[in-house]
């Protein structure tokens, strides 16, 4: 049941989460900015001009905000009450091409960002250095996840690959479709992209273990799980979602 909608920007919401008191959403956005709104009133309370360019994509762990941006740089925000601080906490730039996925680790210490040149990078949020970097694909990383045993899973459009701690490549395998989004605890893989087919992969067995179809078959966009494990909902490119238990 819908409960209220509001516009929010003229330009492409790209990520959106809640924070940890439930009590705001933060919203990143095409338009530059990080957007704080209150559930209880209804209404933005603050709003972060993060990057030069759009936001293109954000994590939330804990407390921290890390974003990625099309004026390639990846930084690290805390969050407040009443929205975001306006300084940054740490900056990763110098690089050479657009930022288009980040995650934190488990402690919230280190982000993976993936970019439009196939490259990833892992950097300490705490040294504001970076840890390591490989050209992991040959296309844009259109998602990557860290694992709580400190693995990192990324995928570009036909390949899904699994790194070390140190971004040194365990495993890859081709898939006949174009990928778009992972989620995972570590040991279970989700995995969406234009069929409009779950998949479940397990990453120990290194296989894929089952599928879930959602009724209409559209590109999956996006995958969230409950932290008990016990639902998953898929978005697809046209607004739809859909929910399993």
């Amino acid at each position: 049941r819908k409960i209220r909608s509001m516009k929010i920007s003229n330009l492409c919401l790209s990520a959106c989460g809640l924070t940890n008191n439930e009590n705001n959403v933060l919203i990143s956005c095409w338009d530059n900015s990080i957007y704080t709104y209150s559930i209880d009133s209804g209404r933005i309370i603050d709003t972060l001009m993060a990057h030069d360019s759009a936001v293109s994509c954000m994590r939330i762990y804990d407390n921290s905000i890390v974003s990625g941006s099309w004026d390639r740089s990846v930084r690290v925000w805390k969050i407040r009450e009443t929205g975001v601080n306006q300084v940054p906490v740490a900056i990763f730039e110098d690089r050479e091409s657009q930022v288009t996925t980040v995650d934190f680790n488990i402690d919230g210490t280190t982000v993976v960002s993936g970019f439009e040149d196939g490259t990833l990078v892992l950097s300490d949020v705490r040294d504001n250095l970076p840890i390591a970097e490989v050209q992991g694909f040959d296309y844009p990383v259109n998602d990557c996840k860290i694992t709580p045993d400190g693995r990192i899973i990324a995928i570009d459009e036909n390949n899904l690959k699994i790194f070390d701690g140190q971004c040194q490549e365990l495993f890859e395998i081709s898939i006949a479709e174009y990928l778009k989004t992972i989620c995972t605890n570590g040991q279970k893989l989700l995995l969406g992209g234009e069929d409009g087919i779950l998949k479940i992969w397990d990453l120990y067995c290194k296989e894929e273990t089952g599928q879930l179809a959602p009724k209409n078959r559209d590109t999956i966009n996006s995958i969230t799980v409950s932290a008990d494990g016990d639902c998953v909902v898929c978005g697809d490119e046209y607004g739809q979602i859909s929910i399993w238990s």
